[in-house]
């Protein structure tokens, strides 16, 4: 009896380095995944394509919808208007389950680039097609795609030959703010 024990023993001890070595090749090769840096989240370009076209097609069937409240004659009645929704390359990152940095690397990855050149210009027609049509706000857009009218104002523009001083400058800053809202109110802000 006493040898079957030492044998039972030997045995178990035995199964216990063997599962000990297998519990330790494991952690060493989950180590050495993780040195190696996470596996792409898209392996070819084609991949990268299909999710970006999941999103287009989410945009496109979920649209924005805006609560509208009417009032006439003590009659309330609610309703619904739906928007365009604007393709965002942050919102598109967020629904293919990358950060922008990386697909910032995917645009300098070969194969990849023209996918990333289609998509970006995808979006920006997207909203310069629907800013255009009045779909989406034209000035935001507009701030986003780089197009807005940039003005500087210097002493010229103010009406000033020369260096004006501090407090002349502001007189004539809040002098412009208020043509520029006399002439808002008075196209009803439609400028």
């Amino acid at each position: 009896m006493c040898n079957e024990s030492a044998k039972q023993q030997i045995v178990g001890m035995a199964e216990s380095r063997r599962s000990n070595k297998t519990r330790s090749r494991a952690s060493i090769d989950v180590y050495w995944k993780r040195a190696q840096g996470r596996p792409p989240a898209f392996e070819t370009p084609e991949d990268l394509w299909k999710s970006c076209i999941q999103y287009f097609r989410w945009v496109e069937s979920h649209p924005l919808v805006e609560e509208k409240v009417n009032v006439f004659k003590g009659l309330i009645t609610r309703y619904e208007v739906t928007k365009m929704r604007a393709m965002t390359l942050s919102a598109m990152c967020l629904y293919i389950g990358i950060t922008l940095e990386t697909w910032t690397q995917y645009r300098k990855k070969d194969g990849f680039s023209d996918i990333c050149t289609r998509v970006d210009e995808i979006i920006k027609s997207q909203k310069f097609e629907g800013a255009a049509a009045e779909m989406l706000n034209p000035a935001i857009i507009a701030r986003d795609l780089g197009l807005a009218e940039k003005r500087q104002i210097t002493d010229e523009t103010l009406g000033g030959g020369g260096a004006l001083t501090d407090a002349e400058r502001i007189h004539r800053l809040n002098a412009l703010a208020k043509t520029i809202q006399r002439r808002l109110e008075g196209s009803g802000g439609n400028e």
